[in-house]
């Protein structure tokens, strides 16, 4: 194809006339691109207007065979075309631009990827990265952390998280060193406790020995302590009735005391010579017991031979138990 003059092209060099100029010269390309392709199926020349601003000639753009817009570099249009620094797309602020010597892509605005993107080197994502899902084939630096969302979970297919540190807060996870260092004092805790509770039970065996001893004398003890019980119960019955005969003999000798008291106050009362009748009050006391007794006594005959008969009657009481006593006789005289 020959070399195409831009319709209309104006020959002015201000912004607006340089915008128009890349417009029609976009259109000129991809219309140039799809002729060249329907035409020649292998590959095509896109040949441009030297004299067009900026200097894009035929051998800066190609059509290949496999219907690609090759823009520098060595690709399959058969011929080394010549290298073109960048290509910017859009307004100022916001450019898609692609640098033709290292081959950096920079989207100034949202990129969207309907499906795979593959990325053969660093990628800065200025404004956060949003993605359906992703695969990652290398290594992933995330120099400002990684953060989940809340409710989310983080699979690892199995895989091990490595370099982790020591834990500081209560909520954060930790590395084997850690857990093994806590398992082996643990361990060391253990393997003591179980030093102790081997003793434990070494005493605990001989203690179960001498418990034994000890349960056999408890039996033979709880035989004899059921005939004590026997016995004690026997026991109790006679020295109830024992305590009741001795209460009974208190009391009796009490009673006993009193009357010797009575007795000792009832005394006879004595005649004088011609004294025909006589009285006598007296007191007695015997072993803390005390009695008053009153006594007389009368001349009922004398005989001319001296001989007499006399009457004597006299009685008392006890201040103790309130004990009365009596007495009487006759006395017969010659």
């Amino acid at each position: 194809m020959s070399v195409m003059d831009i319709p209309g092209r104006r020959t002015g060099h201000d912004k607006t006339e340089r915008r128009q100029d890349v417009a029609a010269l976009a259109v000129l390309l991809l219309a140039s691109a799809a002729l060249l392709s329907a035409t020649k199926p292998t590959h095509a020349q896109v040949a441009l207007d030297a004299t067009f601003p900026g200097g894009l000639t035929g051998n800066d753009v190609c059509v290949a065979g496999n219907r690609e817009l090759q823009i520098s570099g060595d690709d399959t249009c058969d011929q080394t075309l010549n290298p073109v620094t960048g290509l910017r797309i859009g307004p100022a602020g916001s450019q898609t631009t692609f640098n033709g010597a290292n081959g950096d892509a920079s989207f100034g605005s949202t990129a969207t990827f309907n499906s795979s993107a593959t990325f053969n080197s660093a990628s800065t994502f200025n404004a956060g990265m949003s993605a359906t899902t992703g695969t990652f084939s290398g290594t992933v630096t995330m120099d400002g952390g990684l953060a989940v969302g809340a409710g989310q979970t983080v699979d690892m297919g199995g895989n091990r998280v490595q370099n982790v540190g020591g834990p500081v807060a209560g909520t954060d996870a930790t590395n084997k060193n850690y857990v093994d260092a806590l398992h082996n004092g643990q361990q060391t805790q253990i393997n003591q406790h179980g030093v102790r509770l081997t003793g434990v039970e070494t005493h605990n065996t001989q203690q179960d020995t001498r418990l034994t001893g000890v349960e056999t004398v408890n039996t033979q003890q709880n035989t004899r302590l059921t005939a004590l019980e026997s016995g004690i119960a026997g026991q109790a019955e006679q020295i109830t009735a024992i305590n009741q005969s001795l209460k009974s003999l208190s009391k009796r000798d009490g009673e006993l005391a009193d009357g010797i008291a009575i007795s000792l106050a009832l005394a006879q009362p004595a005649f004088q010579p011609g004294q025909r009748f006589a009285i006598r009050g007296g007191w007695g006391n015997f072993d803390g017991s005390n009695a008053f007794g009153v006594s007389a006594a009368g001349l009922l005959h004398s005989f001319r031979n001296g001989g007499s008969v006399i009457l004597d009657l006299g009685a008392g009481v006890s201040t103790k138990h309130s004990m009365f006593a009596g007495r009487g006789g006759v006395t017969l005289g010659w």
